[in-house]
């Protein structure tokens, strides 16, 4: 059997780091952005199933940086690539998280309807159940 793939997408490296080790220790292949930029050329270059994307909401914002070459992919918040990952994924499956609460985000117009919501600190029982539950769900569409 194929291990289920995740791209976790968040701009603080230690829970980056603590969800892949987590994840992994539980058979799940681990993909990791610490943020949109790199999310979003993961998803466009990797070879293979990409089945769920966890990803903060709260991504760091853009920043003014002067570059000499050019990114493929502008820098977005957490709602904003989460769109962008499922038109780039057909099959991909994605669950939110933030340090936020579920009703501060919907309070400001940040919570996509229908996708699973964890709020942070997280619980490796929660994000495992939360995970397997929705690897199994139909795909979702991008909101239009």
């Amino acid at each position: 059997m194929v291990p289920t793939t995740i791209l976790v997408v968040d701009d603080d490296p230690d829970i980056l780091h603590l969800c892949a080790l987590k994840l992994k220790r539980y058979g799940f292949n681990v993909l990791q952005a610490s943020g949109s930029t790199e999310a979003l050329q993961i998803c466009s270059t990797h070879v293979g199933d990409i089945h769920l994307a966890l990803v903060d909401l709260m991504l760091a914002p853009p920043v003014f940086q002067l570059r000499t070459e050019k990114l493929p992919y502008l820098r977005i918040h957490g709602h904003t690539l989460v769109n962008g990952l499922l038109e780039t994924r057909k099959g991909l499956r994605a669950v939110l998280m933030s340090s936020h609460s579920k009703t501060t985000l919907e309070n400001n117009g940040l919570m996509i309807g229908g996708l699973p919501f964890l709020q942070k600190p997280l619980f490796v029982e929660t994000l495992l159940a939360t995970i397997r539950q929705h690897v199994e769900k139909l795909p979702l569409e991008a909101a239009s």
